[in-house]
């Protein structure tokens, strides 16, 4: 819920600090667009295969 809530506002978020101030500072701005980033396989992932019945598959890199 939380992870929605910042995607789907994060735009507005800093559009509207823009407009009031400068802004949040960059550490915020990029602190958030880090944990959008997080645990997405687009922007990173490791290929686990099972040792006994050799399936395979993605685990998205987490930020923890």
């Amino acid at each position: 819920m939380l992870y929605e809530a910042v995607k789907d506002n994060l735009a507005t978020l800093l559009a509207e600090a823009s407009e009031v101030g400068r802004g949040l500072p960059r550490y915020v701005e990029r602190d958030f667009v880090r944990y959008l980033e997080c645990g997405v396989l687009a922007h990173g992932f490791a290929r686990v295969r099972c040792e006994s019945c050799k399936d395979e598959f993605l685990v998205a890199f987490s930020c923890k």
